[in-house]
């Protein structure tokens, strides 16, 4: 699963999808590996990532609220 969420966060073998890549990064989490997280966290600080997008990230990951943390963690609550 890292390897897939770095491939797609790099474009190895196709564009950068940052979408996917924080994907796997929430599965990771999800299945108890919190390594991914603090990449999707980079990610999100960075700008690269608005709150729709992240929440985009945690419906195909099946875990919204792993969305919805990182997006208040990050990007604070009072932002739309």
């Amino acid at each position: 699963m890292n390897a897939a969420a770095c491939w797609c966060r790099d474009g190895i073998g196709t564009t950068p999808d940052l979408i996917q890549a924080v994907r796997w990064f929430f599965v990771m989490l999800a299945r108890g590996d919190g390594d991914g997280i603090h990449e999707a966290i980079r990610l999100a600080k960075a700008g690269a990532l608005d709150e729709e997008q992240i929440r985009e990230a945690g419906r195909l990951a099946r875990a919204l609220g792993s969305a919805e943390a990182l997006i208040s963690t990050v990007l604070g609550s009072g932002r739309t």
